[in-house]
């Protein structure tokens, strides 16, 4: 009975330490959320070098989202991917969150001993005003049968929510331009929500509580585009 227990414990602690690998196959899916799968280390002195990361012991998230709290610690996130798919190897990897103030990519370089490439975002010095809400998407290849290990490397003090998905180039394009369209849609109706408070507190009703409630709309608003990254760093 003790050596059974004893064989469950090994099989356990095996796998902690096992890497969770996202396998890509074809999918009519427009993405598909690999949080689960992530792997995170946190750095607390910021000071990790990419060379020495597989010394270190990643923790499974396990959950279909993520969520990094307040903090000054910097954090590692790794992923194990393969792909099956005999359609593709133009891949996009996207973190669905638009706050993230400093987020690097990297990817190990597929059959050879070449440095790590990395792409880089810095939303918190960002000048560049879009009225879309913009999140980190980076590129990849990965041909049918290949494997590749991606990291990023997180550093925001803002406590932050969100996903990690993948797509084909493909479906990727497609979820743009729906997405936009629906941003469209919504950022327009704000608009003119404003234009047409502005209209009745000028023209028709000047009144200290209207004017109270103007300024509430137009605070709700400036936020709600702050949340989505709209505005810019603020």
């Amino acid at each position: 009975m003790n050596k059974r227990w004893l064989g469950i414990l090994i099989m356990l602690l095996l796998s902690l330490n096992a890497i969770s690998q996202v396998y890509l196959e074809s999918s009519d899916e427009q993405r598909v959320n690999v949080s689960a799968q992530m792997e995170i280390l946190e750095d607390a002195n910021g000071e990790l070098d990419i060379s020495t990361l597989p010394e270190h012991g990643f923790v499974l998230n396990g959950n279909d989202d993520f969520f990094f709290p307040f903090t000054n610690s910097a954090f590692w996130v790794r992923l194990c991917v393969v792909n099956t798919s005999s359609e593709n190897k133009d891949w996009v990897i996207q973190w669905d969150n638009p706050t993230v103030e400093n987020l690097t990519f990297f990817e190990a370089a597929v059959h050879s001993s070449l440095p790590i490439e990395q792409q880089h975002f810095n939303f918190a010095q960002q000048g560049d005003f879009s009225f879309y809400s913009q999140v980190p998407c980076f590129h990849f290849e990965l041909a049918a049968g290949d494997s590749t290990t991606l990291y990023f490397r997180l550093k925001s003090r803002r406590g932050h929510y969100g996903f990690v998905n993948i797509f084909s180039a493909k479906q990727y394009t497609t979820w743009e331009i729906k997405d936009h369209r629906t941003q469209s849609v919504i950022n327009g109706l704000l608009f003119f929500r404003l234009i047409l408070i502005a209209i009745f507190r000028i023209r028709i009703i000047k009144d200290k509580d209207f004017s109270g409630y103007s300024a509430i709309l137009l605070a709700k608003t400036v936020s709600f585009w702050s949340l989505g990254n709209v505005t810019g760093p603020m």
